[in-house]
């Protein structure tokens, strides 16, 4: 049997709209008390006019409308939960009609932001208004997860000499899509200078904050790439990971990693 929580979200609300075929018949006003025998109409007492006999449709209707295709309005919600891209509990925000109505309300997550619900849950408002803890915005928890699991690849010079800093990762953030401003960026506090054949393919640790949060700050993984040497297949999954700053070694193994990915059976049989 599912749960009734998965049940509720099989629920739709629409309306289906039916207008009469025929308008029903009403009785004149000297016709004390007409009656319906089977598909007519006659008149009970024999002084008084019988009406012609004419068929029935008060059974038959014609469709007008229904509204599963109509726009859901925007919709003001309490939400119950922690929702990952919306909120957090507690927080009162307005989101597209068709989440609201078929996704958040079914499954408990969040309810309608009226009058009554307001005052029923106003202590779960003020312990998010008065959370130090809250994220600091609706995408925040989402953005610290997808930041913990990324490799950055930072593709360095083979030739010129440089020392790895803050727009070198912003630059590396850009190629994979992440905007990542560079006060946001804490490098280690030992430098990585090159070029150096030595750290090909190998990992450090720096930290980036989200929001200018510091609860909000995550440990990211980069990996140094000279420019001219081949960059590998699969190169985020080669293993093992080796970190340029010793220190940082413990710090990598705890961090999440793909899938390890072996050339083939020799390799993985070395690995192992």
């Amino acid at each position: 049997m599912l749960p009734i929580r998965s049940c509720s979200l099989i629920f739709r609300r629409n309306i289906w709209k039916f207008k009469r075929y025929q308008p029903p018949l009403v009785a004149p006003e000297n016709l004390e008390s007409p009656y319906i025998v089977g598909p007519y109409i006659r008149d009970r007492l024999p002084e008084q006019t019988i009406f012609e006999p004419r068929v029935r449709y008060d059974d038959v209707y014609e469709f007008v409308k229904q509204t599963d295709d109509d726009p859901v309005p925007p919709m003001k919600v309490l939400l119950l939960e922690n929702v990952p891209n919306l909120g957090v509990a507690g927080e009162i925000l307005e989101v597209p009609g068709e989440i609201a109505r078929y996704k958040l309300i079914p499954s408990q997550q969040a309810t309608y932001a009226s009058d009554l619900n307001i005052k029923l849950y106003s202590d779960l408002i003020q312990k998010c208004l008065n959370n130090p803890d809250a994220p600091s915005s609706r995408l925040s928890i989402v953005t610290t997860e997808k930041l913990k699991s990324q490799f950055i690849l930072v593709t360095m010079s083979s030739d010129t000499s440089w020392t790895i800093e803050p727009w070198h990762i912003r630059v590396a953030c850009r190629r994979i899509g992440l905007v990542v401003p560079e006060y946001a960026i804490k490098l280690p506090d030992k430098p990585i200078s090159g070029p150096n054949l030595d750290y090909e393919m190998k990992d450090f640790v720096i930290q980036i904050t989200v929001n200018k949060n510091p609860r909000e700050t995550v440990n990211v993984r980069c990996v140094v790439h000279h420019v001219k040497e081949k960059l590998l297949t699969e190169w985020h999954r080669r293993v093992p990971r080796t970190a340029i700053i010793p220190e940082q070694q413990t710090l990598l193994d705890s961090m999440p990693k793909f899938e390890p990915y072996y050339d083939d059976d020799e390799d993985k049989a070395t690995f192992e």
